[in-house]
């Protein structure tokens, strides 16, 4: 079960990166899933889903809208009684990314039985999309997901999400036995995200009772058990003197602080990794083996070779001098006279 301090956090987080939106909507601000909606998805069209998606894309202000594809598998597999649901291993949808406001959705035929589920991974990939495209991730990919959910109720499809999330059995007959299953699909559970939708309408100053049409028996159960959470909640913090209030606030503070350090060093680590497979990628070093290379051990050492020498006298004061050995004329400074000449080239043996 997600805190409170969690849910602070994040609302935190998406309200500085989204700024002032939708600020006025007031108790319009939850897209309200109508019998006629859930009707209208449970046809389990592409087009019909594409146009649903289009439909709540163009309730949160989203510029473009994913799109969704065909799915493998009979147009109802529930109807064949042999099919095995244990093979289903597909996540319920798959979001790929082909650029800015281009993304295409993979819907596995597991979720087709019920259309609350299918309007809860509509609500969920829709909000993967619009964050992407707001540039708006964690770098853990679990933490992403837990995000996006919460992300749903956030930007005003929490109806669809809270509805969508309750886990759901059914049973198909078989020759010998009857087999039931147990589907749920989300990365919170349907009480977490009541007690998201009950923060978010104190946020957005929404009475929860302009937030309770059409919801299901369940999920208002789910929204009664969090508001009465949360008033108790704060009925105890209210009955707090104001040292007991100092240290929870520090305690909070603290919490906050760590969970912010590490995802800063979640940030990090994850930059450092993609900057390693860049420069990677730039360099493409071959593997030590292939290589030629020559170690300086491995190096003779160079002998220093030395230019030959030959001893003269200065022609003013005789002082014997070491010079080089050219065959070129050198210009030649005493160093205890100070006198300056030339020697001129050897010829023979002599000067």
């Amino acid at each position: 079960m997600i805190t409170p301090e969690w849910i602070n956090t994040q609302i935190g987080f998406l309200n500085f990166r989204l700024g002032l939106y939708r600020p006025s909507t007031g108790r319009d601000f939850f897209f309200d899933p109508t019998p006629e909606f859930y009707a209208f998805i449970s046809q389990g069209s592409t087009a019909a889903l594409n146009k649903a998606m289009r439909i709540l894309a163009d309730f949160i202000i989203a510029l473009s809208s994913p799109v969704i594809e065909d799915w493998d598998g009979p147009a109802n597999p529930l109807t064949t009684w042999d099919h095995d649901w244990s093979e289903q291993k597909d996540p319920p949808g798959m979001i790929h990314y082909n650029g800015p406001f281009h993304s295409r959705v993979r819907i596995a035929i597991t979720n087709k039985h019920t259309p609350h589920i299918m309007g809860g991974i509509l609500a969920h990939e829709l909000t993967h999309h619009f964050l992407a495209n707001k540039n708006i991730a964690y770098p853990d990919d679990g933490e992403n997901e837990r995000l996006t959910d919460f992300a749903t109720v956030f930007l005003g499809l929490g109806k669809l999400t809270l509805n969508g999330y309750e886990s759901i059995q059914w049973s198909i007959p078989r020759p010998d036995k009857v087999v039931t299953y147990t589907y749920k699909i989300g990365y919170l559970s349907s009480r977490d995200i009541a007690d998201v939708m009950v923060r978010v309408c104190a946020f957005r100053s929404i009475r929860l009772q302009d937030a309770q049409a059409n919801l299901t028996a369940t999920a208002l159960g789910h929204l009664a058990a969090a508001a009465l959470y949360e008033q108790r909640l704060q009925d105890w913090q209210a009955n707090l003197t104001g040292t007991a209030r100092g240290h929870l606030a520090a305690a909070t503070f603290y919490k906050q602080r760590k969970q912010k350090d590490q995802e800063r060093n979640a940030r990090r680590a994850q930059r450092k990794k993609q900057w390693k497979r860049f420069l990677a990628r730039i360099f493409r070093r071959q593997p030590e083996q292939h290589r030629n290379i020559t170690t300086p051990s491995s190096q003779e050492p160079r002998e220093k070779k030395e230019s030959p020498k030959r001893v003269i006298e200065c022609i003013a004061c005789g002082q014997k001098l070491l010079v080089p050995d050219s065959k070129q004329a050198v210009r030649v400074s005493c160093r205890a006279c100070g006198k300056i000449f030339v020697i001129a080239v050897r010829a023979g043996n002599g000067y």
